[in-house]
C-alpha cells in the first residue's frame, strides 16, 4: 500500500477515481486495506500517508525504494547521538549500542521493505535524540517530528513510545513541558484520527464518508479491541520469540541486564523499558497477529529502546569488572556472517514463489488475469494493480465478483486465469503441497469466459 499510495501522491492527489467501469469489480481488485468509501467511487488508502508521501518525495530525486534504507541509516545516526547524550565520557557503550542495531536481522531486512517500520524505528530515535537535548527548540522539533511519526501509517505506535517520556516529565514535576507535549500530541492525535474520514470525505462526500462503517479509527479500534484469551497469549509468545531470535545473539541477555541495572536508579532506562512493554501490552489486546512481517514487526519501533538497555547492561558488566568484550566480539561474528545471510536466505525463500508468479502474470500479455485467491496462502497479494488501472494485465480476484460478471469481461477483453496449478511452490512453502480449497469458482469463471467467447 506504500507504493500505491506513493503513485497517487507522486500526481500530485490524495486519492485516485475508480473510473465508472471499473466500479461493478472493485471488490475484485481486491479492496483489503482500502477505507470504504461510498459506492466504490476512489482509491483511498486506509493507512495514514506519511509513509507513502516519503516515498513519493525520494522517488523525485531517487528510487523510492531507497527510502526505508536511508531510514535504516537515519535511525543509527539517532541512535548514536543518544548513546553520546546517556554516556558522554569516552567508553565502549556507544559502539555496543551500535552493533546490535547493525546485528538485527530485522533491522537489515526490514529496510528493504516498503514497511512503515523502519520509519517508526528511525523517527522515534531521532525524536528521543531532541528530547534529551532538551532544549526550547529542540521541543519544538520533537514535535514536529511526533507529527509526522504518528502519521506514518497507524496513529498508535509513536504515542505508545513518546508515553513513557511524558510520565517521566511527570514524576521530575516539570510541569510546563509537560503540558506543552500534551497540547501538542493532543493536536497531533486528533489530526490524524480525523485524517481518514477528512479524506473520505473529499472522495466520496460528507455523507457518504460519515454514513460507511468502518472508515474512522474508532470505530476500527471498537472492533479489534477483545480481552486475550488462551489463543492471543500463545501467538504473542509465538511474536516474542520471533522477535528475539531475530536480533543480535547478545541482545536480550544484555537488555535484561541493562532492566535489572535501570528499573531503581536511571528514569530515562526506566522508561526505555516501558517503552518496550507498551506495544506488546496494546497489541495483545488489539491485534495479536501481525500477519506479515520479518521477526515481530510491531515492535519495530522500539528496537532503538532495546539497543539502548543492552548498552546499559553492557556498562554493568564493565562497571562490576565482568567483562564480555570476546563473547561480544564471537557473537557480532555469528550474529553477521551466520545468521543474518540465514535470516536473508529464508526471506527470500518465503517472497521468491510470490514474485515468480506476479512476474509470470506480467509475461501473460493479457489484458485481465483473474486470480484464484483460495489456491495458496496469501495468494490475494499478488492481486494489485497501480492505481490508475494502466497496470497490464488488470489483476482481479475470482471470488470477490459474481463470476457471471466475468462474462462480459471475457467478451470484451483478452482474460488468462491463474488457479491452483499455479501456486504449488506457495503451498509447499506452508507445508500443503496438494490443493484443499474448493476450486469451483475458477471453474465457474472458465466456463463463463469460454461461453463469452
Amino acid at each position: 500500500m506504500a507504493n500505491f499510495d506513493a503513485d497517487i501522491f507522486s500526481h500530485g492527489r490524495l486519492f485516485w477515481p475508480i473510473p465508472a467501469e471499473w466500479r461493478p469489480y472493485a471488490e475484485a481488485l481486491n479492496q483489503e486495506f482500502i477505507l470504504p468509501i461510498g459506492n466504490h467511487k476512489a482509491w483511498v488508502s486506509a493507512y495514514l500517508p506519511i509513509n507513502a508521501a516519503l516515498r513519493a518525495v525520494v522517488g523525485l530525486v531517487a528510487d523510492p525504494a531507497l527510502t526505508s534504507p536511508l531510514f535504516v541509516g537515519a535511525g543509527a545516526i539517532a541512535l548514536w547521538q543518544v548513546a553520546k547524550h546517556l554516556w558522554p565520557e569516552p567508553g565502549s557503550e556507544r559502539i555496543v549500542a551500535m552493533l546490535l542495531y547493525a546485528g538485527s536481522s530485522q533491522v537489515v531486512l526490514t529496510g528493504m521493505t516498503s514497511y512503515a517500520m523502519s520509519g517508526h524505528l528511525a523517527l522515534n530515535l531521532i525524536w528521543l535524540a531532541l528530547f534529551l537535548h532538551n532544549r526550547p527548540a529542540s521541543h519544538a522539533a520533537a514535535l514536529i517530528v511526533g507529527f509526522l511519526a504518528t502519521g506514518l501509517h497507524q496513529p498508535l505506535f509513536h504515542p505508545l513510545f513518546v508515553l513513557p517520556f511524558m510520565w517521566l516529565l511527570f514524576r521530575e514535576r516539570r510541569w510546563r513541558l509537560m503540558m506543552f507535549y500534551g497540547l501538542g500530541y493532543g493536536l497531533i492525535c486528533l489530526f490524524w484520527l480525523a485524517w481518514p474520514v477528512w479524506i473520505s470525505s473529499q472522495a466520496a462526500g460528507q455523507i457518504a464518508a460519515h454514513s460507511v462503517p468502518g472508515t474512522g479509527y474508532v470505530d476500527r479500534l471498537l472492533r479489534t479491541v477483545r480481552f486475550p484469551g488462551i489463543d492471543a497469549l500463545w501467538l504473542m509468545a509465538l511474536n516474542l520469540a520471533r522477535f528475539v531470535t531475530w536480533q543480535h545473539v547478545l541482545l536480550m541477555p544484555l537488555v535484561l541486564l541493562g532492566v535489572r541495572m535501570t528499573w531503581r536508579g536511571d528514569a530515562i532506562g526506566r522508561a526505555l523499558a516501558a517503552s518496550l512493554a507498551l506495544p506488546v501490552a496494546a497489541m495483545l489486546i488489539l491485534l495479536p497477529y501481525q500477519g506479515h512481517g520479518w521477526g515481530y514487526r510491531y515492535m519495530h519501533g522500539v528496537i532503538g529502546s532495546a539497543c539502548l538497555l543492552g548498552a546499559y547492561g553492557w556498562r554493568s558488566l564493565e562497571s562490576e569488572g565482568r567483562s564480555i568484550r570476546r563473547a561480544m566480539l564471537w557473537s557480532s561474528a555469528i550474529t553477521l556472517l551466520l545468521l543474518i545471510p540465514t535470516r536473508a536466505w529464508m526471506t527470500h525463500r518465503m517472497v521468491a514463489p510470490y514474485a515468480e508468479i506476479s512476474a509470470m502474470i506480467d509475461r501473460s500479455g493479457a489484458q485481465i488475469a483473474i486470480i484464484d485467491e483460495g489456491a495458496a496462502p496469501f495468494a490475494q497479494d499478488i492481486v494489485f494493480n497501480r492505481p490508475d488501472l494502466s497496470n497490464k494485465p488488470v489483476r482481479l480476484m475470482s471470488v470477490s465478483s459474481d463470476q457471471r460478471a466475468f462474462g462480459a469481461l471475457c467478451w470484451e477483453k483478452d482474460v488468462v486465469l491463474h488457479n491452483a496449478r499455479e501456486f504449488g511452490k506457495i503451498r509447499r512453502i506452508f507445508g500443503n503441497a496438494t490443493q484443499t480449497n474448493d476450486n469451483s469458482r475458477a471453474f465457474a469463471i472458465t466456463v463463463n469466459c469460454y461461453a463469452a467467447k
